[in-house]
């Protein structure tokens, strides 16, 4: 066995004693550079080398509890950190356990402490792979991403920023959210806004309209820059046109909510008479959603039955208003007894009646109701 000796361990950190020369004869797989043969670890004046000679060999160090705590896998040319024992699934893999070894901590960690360079620089030249991809399909009450800025700065910037920014690739969607919850509600949302004050949206191009589109490429909603029309800026949209011919109920809050502001296209038959039912509150929750609902039904087809507008809830909902027939001969629709009828016969097409939710609870339901008879 060789023998220790501080001038030979000095002589072994820099590179200067012959291994081959001590007693006891060579140690195997240490190359001291005095010969050319197949060694697995050389020591220079300037580096110490695992596998000079590009062998098919691994480089394994233990910890307490880890057996591959830090894993070269020399064939496979990859890295692994951690608790994984196999071949390492990538250029660098990092595994922890869940209740032993490498565990109870985060998995990694990085302190950047330099104040005005980048903590963590990604330079990817991928094509059709993603660059970074998160999976996280266990989750309960966690998110997969959180991003969380607490400095107390009022300077102006933005805590994320998302860039497309090549000029000649317009197909490319700068952000993409997609919710595949199908279930009915509204607390199912792919985007939400959380503020202590008035949220606000900005668009940043001075001069341009902020365009919504539907997922066919046909808009629905517009706000208007003022700096492109003499009229200024506002809000415009599409108003929402549903055809009927048959009995639509729409006493459920939860139905109903979908139709605020639609325009219901109607068409009277010689068949039979049909009945559209105004949603009603339930509850006071029911009732925040229903506050301010509205239709506006208009006659587009004028037949010899009635078409008739009840209340959800006939005992304790209210409906009332007004018709205006202007130079009609007779009114073809009348409101009374909490009803609203398009007179079969005497209805002409272009007759309209407008319906709005005034007040709404877990008692009463108020509709108010203005008709407009055509000329």
């Amino acid at each position: 066995m060789a023998r220790y000796d501080k001038d030979i361990a000095a002589g072994l950190v820099h590179g200067t004693t012959a291994l081959s020369g001590l007693g006891g004869g060579a140690l195997d797989g240490i190359d001291d550079q005095s010969s050319s043969n197949d060694d697995q670890i050389t020591i220079k004046d300037t580096e110490v080398v695992i596998n000079e000679d590009h062998d098919d060999l691994d480089f394994r160090v233990e910890g307490d509890a880890e057996t591959h705590l830090l894993f070269v896998d020399g064939g496979n040319e990859r890295v692994s950190i951690g608790d994984s024992v196999d071949a390492p699934a990538a250029t660098l893999e990092v595994t922890n356990h869940a209740s032993a070894g490498a565990y109870n901590v985060p998995l990694v960690q990085l302190n950047s402490n330099d104040t005005d360079k980048v903590a963590l620089d990604i330079n990817a030249a991928n094509i059709d792979a993603n660059v970074i991809d998160i999976s996280a399909d266990a989750l309960t009450s966690a998110g997969a991403l959180h991003i969380d800025s607490n400095s107390g700065s009022d300077t102006a910037r933005s805590v994320a920023t998302i860039i497309q920014n090549h000029a000649s690739a317009p197909k490319a969607n700068t952000l993409t959210l997609q919710q595949d919850d199908t279930t009915t509600g509204t607390t199912e949302m792919a985007a939400s806004l959380n503020f202590t004050g008035t949220p606000k949206i900005k668009v940043g191009t001075d001069a341009a309209d902020l365009v919504f589109y539907q997922y066919d490429g046909y808009e629905v909603a517009r706000i208007h820059d003022g700096g492109t029309t003499s009229a200024g800026g506002g809000f415009g949209y599409r108003k929402r046109v549903l055809d009927l011919d048959d009995d639509l109920d729409l006493s459920s809050v939860g139905t109903a909510v979908p139709y605020s502001g639609a325009i219901l296209s109607v068409a009277q038959t010689e068949d039979a008479a049909y009945t559209i039912t105004l949603p009603t509150a339930t509850s006071a929750a029911e009732g925040k959603k229903i506050l301010g609902w509205h239709i506006s039904i208009i006659v587009t087809t004028a037949e010899a039955e009635n078409i008739i507008v009840i209340r959800g809830d006939t005992s304790n909902d209210f409906l009332m208003g007004t018709v205006v027939a202007g130079d009609a001969a007779s009114s073809g629709i009348t409101i009374g007894s909490h009803v609203i009828t398009f007179v079969g016969g005497t209805a002409t097409e272009g007759d309209r009646v407008d319906i709005t939710c005034v007040m709404a609870n877990e008692d009463n339901t108020i509709y108010t109701a203005q008709g407009f008879c055509a000329t």
